[in-house]
This record gives structure tokens, C-alpha cells and sequence, in this order.
């Protein structure tokens, strides 16, 4: 990305192609391997993405009981459906949204991290009682954790650019 400013040529091809075109430029002096290379990034893209499916498929499942009803399947093809659409409508944007994407991640994440990093520690000193996990009356509503996520989140949004 740096090389595209002494670069025309692929400063040209990031103007017209994003990085897809970017990439398709700096591996085009290679020739055949060069392309065989592209085809090997946009096969990569399904290789990384099975990790995060599967996870979608577990995760979706803790919803509830009901969730659990669904089978695994149906709700990793349902996650999907929904990124291809996603990514297709967003393509033209890629840069932006993934700035914007990974900024609203760290916004989350630093709340969420300190919430359970004071359960864990503070709240539970380590200890927990696995029966409990399995019977929702008796785990606690969880207000608490709530209003300390919602506070860091105000926190967050007040140090935002």
C-alpha cells in the first residue's frame, strides 16, 4: 500500500480496483504464478472464514433452549447468507467499513473485557459453581454487569473523534 505513492501504475490500480486490484497489480509481473497466487487469496478467504462459522453456529445456540432446538447447520448457513449479503453490498466500501468496523470493536471490547475481568476476579475470586451455569434461577440477573457495560460504552462514545 505504501508503494503506491511511487508507484502510478498501482496508485492506478487502487483507484480502480480497491485492494482486490491493488494486489491483482503487484502480482501481475509474475504472470501465471501470480495469478495462481490470487486464486490461492480468494480460496484463503473460505479457509479463514469455517473458524468463525462454526463459532456462529455454537454461539447462536447459547441464545437459549429454544436455540438449541435449531440444528448447528442452519444457523452457520443462516450467518451466511447474511455476511455474503454484507460483503456484497459493502464492496465498494471495504476500507471504510472495516475501519469502522474494528473501531466499534474496540469500543465494545474494552467494557466488555473490564465486566468480566472484575467478575472473574473481584466478584467470583475464581471460584464457580458449574451446577449454576445449567439452572437459570440461579444465576443472577445481571444488572450490575449491565450498568457497568452501559456506563463504559457512554465512557467510550464521550472519547470518541
Amino acid at each position: 500500500m505504501a508503494a503506491t505513492t511511487v508507484n502510478p501504475a498501482w496508485a492506478e490500480a487502487y483507484t480502480n480496483g480497491s485492494v482486490g486490484g491493488l494486489l491483482g497489480a503487484v502480482l501481475a509481473p509474475a504472470g501465471g504464478f501470480g495469478k495462481f497466487c490470487l486464486v490461492l487469496l480468494a480460496l484463503s478467504i473460505v479457509a479463514n472464514n469455517i473458524p468463525n462459522n462454526y463459532s456462529l453456529g455454537l454461539s447462536a445456540q447459547v441464545l437459549g433452549n429454544w436455540a438449541t432446538k435449531v440444528p448447528r447447520f442452519c444457523w452457520t448457513l443462516a450467518g451466511v447468507i447474511i455476511y455474503v449479503i454484507a460483503a456484497v453490498a459493502g464492496r465498494d466500501h471495504f476500507a471504510t467499513i472495516l475501519d469502522s468496523f474494528l473501531l466499534c470493536m474496540g469500543y465494545w471490547l474494552t467494557p466488555f473485557f473490564v465486566v468480566i475481568f472484575e467478575e472473574h476476579l473481584i466478584f467470583r475470586r475464581q471460584v464457580y459453581n458449574l451446577e449454576d451455569w445449567a439452572n437459570k434461577r440461579n444465576l443472577p440477573v445481571g444488572l450490575a454487569a449491565i450498568t457497568a457495560f452501559g456506563a463504559g460504552v457512554v465512557m467510550a462514545v464521550m472519547g470518541m473523534r
